[in-house]
């Protein structure tokens, strides 16, 4: 006996909707409905799903962001007003006593123009004459000093000079940075 390729139940119910063009249209109707969800409804989904992700990722960020400048402001020192620059400077040469270094000379040089936040960078040359490790300890003191405000060494030269031994000469080159105005809040 042949098998049949269709069951004939099937057939039957094909032939039944054949004899019913409303019922057929219906059930047409519902499997295009099914398939344009499957197109379109499922990406839609998706898409509601990353821009639900992207929102609370964007408020996320916006929360770091505000971490972040909270614990800035808590952690960098104000930079004092550059009318202060006088003031600076005793403090520069406190900490050389602190540390038992003799400065012999201290150049400030002129004040660069203000960036866009305000800032103002001072260079300061420095000659100084201590000991090897009293240096290194004054050195790090400087930029680490809190009556300094923000002070960066960048650049450090020894000498040994016959005239100064056990102690050394050292070139020093510091950049204090100040914010422009003065100091009554006024820029």
């Amino acid at each position: 006996m042949p098998r049949e390729i269709i069951p004939a139940e099937l057939v039957r119910q094909l032939q039944t909707l054949k004899q019913r063009p409303v019922l057929g249209c219906t059930i047409g109707a519902a499997i295009l409905l099914v398939l344009l969800w499957g197109v379109y409804g499922l990406p839609l989904a998706a898409i509601q799903r990353a821009s639900q992700t992207w929102q609370r990722l964007r408020g996320e960020v916006e929360e770091a962001r505000r971490l972040g400048d909270r614990i800035r402001q808590e952690t960098v020192p104000p930079l004092p007003a550059l009318d202060t620059l006088p003031t600076t400077l005793s403090a520069l040469s406190a900490v050389a006593r602190e540390h038992q270094i003799q400065l012999v000379t201290v150049t400030p040089g002129p004040a660069r123009t203000p960036d866009a936040n305000g800032v103002v960078i001072v260079p300061i040359e420095l000659d100084a004459v201590g000991e090897y490790r009293a240096l290194g300890e004054w050195l790090e003191a400087v930029g680490h000093a809190p009556t300094l405000g923000v002070a960066l060494v960048r650049r450090v030269a020894m000498d040994r000079e016959e005239s100064f031994l056990p102690r050394l000469r050292a070139h020093a080159s510091i950049e204090c940075l100040f914010r422009a105005g003065d100091s009554h809040g006024s820029s």
